[in-house]
């Protein structure tokens, strides 16, 4: 809801996002196993049919980067894990237009934390905390950096999901 005090607007916000990718996992011993990957993704932010007075952009980062998860075997088959990814973004959607920031270089950083537990009867249960960060740098020419002197700005997303599977 946006409140400019004389009305209250509504608007839709459309969030999604994918990742297209390759990795290889071998096992550097019975207790470690390591998994490096690259990736391609798109993560959108977007508000739906926003009148013309509420200036805020949509960001729409597509990026290009590369993965190195590390897995610690527990028990025969309990794992620990933590990754690390690393990320150049392509592309920021409408915070580089120069209505809003204008040019940009941006760079993302990508940590986790995962873990896996056998259950009865080949169920397990497996869940994930990631931490991402995007940094942009932008370069001026967009009426928001020129007007207000705005020289970067960070975008920060926390995520975690439990899931429980059968292993067969």
């Amino acid at each position: 809801m946006f409140d400019d005090i004389d009305t209250v607007e509504e608007y839709v916000l459309n969030q999604n996002g994918w990742e297209l990718g390759v990795h290889y996992r071998t096992p550097i011993n019975s207790l470690i196993a390591i998994d490096g990957g690259a990736f391609y993704g798109n993560q959108t932010y977007e508000i739906v049919d926003a009148s013309p007075d509420f200036e805020t952009p949509d960001t729409k980062y597509s990026y290009l980067g590369a993965s190195v998860h590390l897995d610690l075997s527990i028990t025969d088959r309990a794992q620990v894990g933590f990754g690390a990814r690393y990320f150049t973004v392509l592309d920021s959607g409408d915070l580089q237009s120069v209505d809003f920031y204008g040019p940009a270089s941006a760079s993302g950083l990508g940590l986790e934390g995962s873990f896996l537990i056998p259950l009865p009867m080949s169920l397990y249960v497996r869940g994930q905390l990631a931490y991402q960060r995007i940094s942009l740098e932008l370069s001026g020419g967009g009426q928001i950096t020129d007007d207000e002197g705005v020289t970067g700005g960070h975008d920060s997303l926390i995520t975690g999901n439990v899931n429980l599977g059968i292993a067969f």
